[in-house]
């Protein structure tokens, strides 16, 4: 189950029937979601579930390496690092210093990234699933 507060358009899901689909709207009770087989169908918030972290989605995500040889995504003093299956979010303190950084959050899900992604680069992430 996915609380509504975390959820933002174009995020993508797993609807009721395991299908992956992106947030077209969202209510406080329901979402219209959107895929390659429909259009804007109404789901109950309790029935559609969050993507966890692959490999494979991973691989899809446009990491650059820093200079340490991280693959990482850098936006502002934060810095999201791949770990296994999850991404971790780390507060960067003295300029990019591996051993410097502190882990404030990890983040499972590929919504949850989206979201991040999002508030630190003023994008929208697109991963073709």
């Amino acid at each position: 189950m996915i609380d509504a507060i975390e959820l933002m358009k174009y995020n993508n899901v797993y609807d009721s029937s395991g299908r992956i689909a992106y947030i077209f709207t969202i209510g406080c009770e329901s979402v219209r979601l959107s895929s390659n087989t429909y259009k804007a169908e109404s789901f109950n918030i309790n029935d559609i579930a969050p993507i966890p972290f692959t490999e494979d989605i991973l691989d899809k995500c446009d990491f650059s390496t820093n200079d340490f040889g991280y693959k990482c995504f850098c936006g502002g003093r934060y810095v999201l690092v791949p770990m296994r299956n999850a991404i971790g979010v780390f507060l960067d303190e003295i300029e990019s210093l591996p051993n410097k950084m502190e882990l404030i959050k990890c983040v499972s899900s590929l919504h949850q990234f989206q979201n991040l992604y999002s508030i630190l680069s003023g994008k929208k992430l697109n991963i073709n699933l």
